[in-house]
């Protein structure tokens, strides 16, 4: 579940081949009942399923981002939508500038806050895993720096899970243990 304000990205269960779903509702101004929202105007075909089917999404004020670890045979994306008027509108497919040229599973995790926008990539360097951050400068999203865990080992995936509020960033690793 994603939640900014009056806009909601809910899962849910389904009776089909995919098992999940999601709705994206928009709190009326005045009733303060909230509907369903639809439209995905100018989303390629694939990212639009993923907003239906399990992909992490974040959203903040007009900017929800989506991320896409399985494209490019798991090296991965995430795309910025941005909202106009009701409708979600594709405004800029993210990529790692670097990474190690494999299977990076960028877009694992994702968040956006303001003018920030942080990915996950935790396949990368043998499992040890990474995380971009993005600033939003005008209308476009620039790769601002890399983040890698100092004590990093193979199989901790760095990045497995991110937030961002403001100035404060949180970064989760799935397979880190605490060494001694």
């Amino acid at each position: 579940m994603a939640l900014d304000g009056d806009i909601a990205r809910v899962g849910r269960l389904r009776e089909d081949l995919y098992g999940v779903s999601a709705d994206v509702f928009k709190r009326h101004a005045v009733t303060g009942e909230w509907r369903i929202q639809d439209g995905r105007e100018g989303v390629p075909g694939h990212v639009s399923t993923a907003i239906s089917f399990r992909s992490p999404v974040s959203i903040s004020g007009e900017y929800a981002l989506v991320g896409m670890e399985w494209e490019a045979g798991f090296k991965g994306a995430a795309y910025i939508l941005r909202r106009v008027g009701d409708r979600w509108v594709a405004h800029q497919k993210l990529t790692p500038s670097g990474g190690d040229g494999g299977y990076s599973h960028f877009g694992g995790s994702v968040a956006v806050s303001g003018e920030y926008a942080v990915v996950g990539a935790t396949w990368e360097d043998g499992f040890r895993g990474s995380v971009y951050v993005f600033h939003r400068r005008g209308d476009e999203w620039f790769e601002e720096r890399k983040l890698v865990a100092g004590d990093a080992r193979p199989d901790d995936r760095f990045g497995s899970s991110v937030a961002i509020h403001g100035e404060v960033l949180l970064i989760g690793t799935k397979g880190a243990k605490v060494h001694s």
